[in-house]
């Protein structure tokens, strides 16, 4: 059942975080299970917030509420058998269609918490930001913002941080945060568009950001879709996006400090340089992340693998994305 549900977790990951995935598979097999494990947790949670149509809001808060509270309860309870019919029954919410998948990533999860240790205050912040999505759909300032990524960014860095080494440095954490910080707002700028056309819609750029360029993306997005907004209006949201982008960098700046220090630096500086090569694409695109959604293909992030492993990773990078993809 534990290697099943690890399978499962590793197709999630496969499947929703591609370029993750490439990066991820230089670690060896029990770094890799557990990074499959806690993306799996991460990402089966994020849609059920995201990707259910057919649940009210309110349903949404009341099934969160249910997986933190049954989470909480298996960690407290370490003998507790995951399979144990009888058990779940108990909780009433076995049979949820929306949990299944939830329940079967479980022992994998459950597995990886135990053994990296993974805090009570690193998973109630998460809960708190995926509370956030389904209240919070606006942010007026940069500081409201980052309270939101402390638990749907910083924290994914500082678990990975604690996959990937043994020592538990504080400086060390401050970097892994600033790593998990630039992927997700990176992610903010790529995505507007799908944000916006989300039910409800969504904008992660700041309101103070926008003013600052005198764009107001409420109103601005749905005419830059229908093609509608009078081109210097659009320049100015291109102009924020640029701004935004050079904000971004220079946090990957600081994060590449602390990856510069890693004894297994090449692992994480290519998921680092894979991701923010994002931006390039964006830039080829003058900035609009309207048109069409901006990213790496397969073969333009092997052909950056290629130049930036050594020749010992290459080969590394080759047995283990054959090994963990097929004969996991």
């Amino acid at each position: 059942m534990l290697n099943k549900s690890y399978l499962l977790c590793r197709d999630i990951f496969k499947e929703h975080a591609k370029t993750y995935y490439l990066g991820a598979v230089l670690f060896n097999k029990p770094k890799f299970r557990h990074i499959c494990a806690f993306y799996g947790f991460a990402r089966v949670i994020d849609n059920i917030i995201d990707e259910k149509p057919d649940l009210s809001l309110e349903k949404k808060r009341v099934i969160l509420l249910e997986i933190e509270t049954f989470l909480f309860t298996i960690l407290n309870e370490k003998n507790v058998y995951l399979g144990s019919v009888s058990y779940l029954d108990n909780f009433g919410i076995k049979d949820n269609i929306h949990l299944k998948l939830f329940f079967d990533i479980l022992p994998a999860v459950i597995n990886t918490f135990q053994e990296i240790n993974i805090t009570e205050e690193i998973v109630r912040s998460f809960f708190k930001s995926m509370r956030m999505d389904l209240y919070k759909f606006r942010y007026k300032t940069t500081s409201e913002l980052e309270d939101y990524m402390n638990g749907s960014a910083e924290i994914i860095g500082e678990v990975m941080y604690s996959i990937i080494e043994d020592n538990n440095s504080f400086e060390m954490v401050d970097y892994a945060y600033a790593l998990g910080r630039s992927f997700q707002l990176t992610n903010f700028i790529r995505d507007i568009r799908e944000d916006f056309e989300m039910k409800p819609n969504r904008i992660y750029i700041p309101i103070d950001c926008q003013e600052d360029f005198e764009v107001n993306l409420e109103n601005e997005i749905p005419r830059i879709i229908n093609g509608t907004i009078k081109e210097e209006e659009f320049q100015n949201v291109k102009d924020l996006i640029k701004s935004e982008i050079e904000k971004v960098e220079v946090i990957y700046e600081f994060a590449q400090v602390g990856i510069d220090k890693l004894e297994d630096r090449e692992n994480i500086n290519l998921s680092k340089v894979l991701y923010s090569s994002i931006h390039n694409k964006i830039r080829e695109n003058d900035y609009d992340v309207f048109s069409q959604r901006c990213h790496l293909t397969f073969w333009e992030k092997i052909r950056i693998s290629y130049c930036l492993l050594s020749w010992y990773n290459i080969f590394r990078f080759i047995i283990n994305y054959i090994s963990y993809s097929y004969f996991f």
